[in-house]
């Protein structure tokens, strides 16, 4: 990006397979740095834009609701923060079935969106699937206690971190098939 900017004068980043986000927060110095104010970000899945959304808009009942099921799903349960794995793949399975409601529904928001955050971290290998009709699925093995742990203490961070990346812009979300969104945006030159 510091090469092309440096021949070129660009105002918007464009993101067409946004995912989890790792690529704008990368390049947000350098994005800043040359001047860009509009980010749009494009991912097929409608669950993962609206996880965005609710990072950028609103971070603190992100927060809230990742403490609230921490509690009342593990700690209060099991009257601790660390259990053994056997017991989280069976709070992973009650997770995967209550967004897999909430997914076929199409109820997108906070809910869904720690859901995403959590099955994403405690998912065996921390990749998911898209399948054809745009659903997420989600491995049935769990990642090791010891990424749990890391999961557990840095997830509020996280959400921070991306806060402030996201609203540093003009952000644009779109859920769509990337050559619909090529389309609108080839022409421009900046």
């Amino acid at each position: 990006f510091d090469f092309l900017s440096s021949k070129n004068s660009y105002d918007t980043y464009i993101d067409g397979f946004f995912g989890m986000g790792g690529s704008l927060k990368s390049l947000e110095k350098s994005l800043v740095a040359h001047g860009v104010k509009t980010v749009i970000v494009n991912d097929l899945n409608p669950c993962i834009i609206t996880l965005h959304k609710c990072v950028r808009n609103h971070p603190n009942e992100l927060k809230e609701y990742f403490l609230k099921t921490i509690r009342e799903d593990i700690v209060i349960p099991h009257n601790k923060l660390f259990i053994p794995v056997e017991e989280l793949i069976n709070i992973k399975e009650k997770w995967v079935n209550r967004f897999n409601e909430l997914q076929e529904k199409e109820e997108f928001g906070i809910e869904t969106s720690i859901l995403m955050i959590m099955l994403s971290a405690f998912n065996f290998s921390g990749v998911v699937t898209i399948k054809q009709n745009r659903h997420i699925v989600f491995s049935k093995n769990i990642y090791t206690s010891k990424k749990i742990k890391g999961f557990y203490f840095n997830t509020i961070t996280r959400i921070d971190t991306f806060s402030k990346i996201y609203n540093q812009f003009d952000m644009k979300f779109y859920n769509e098939d990337y050559l619909d969104l090529h389309k609108k945006f080839k022409n421009r030159p900046n």
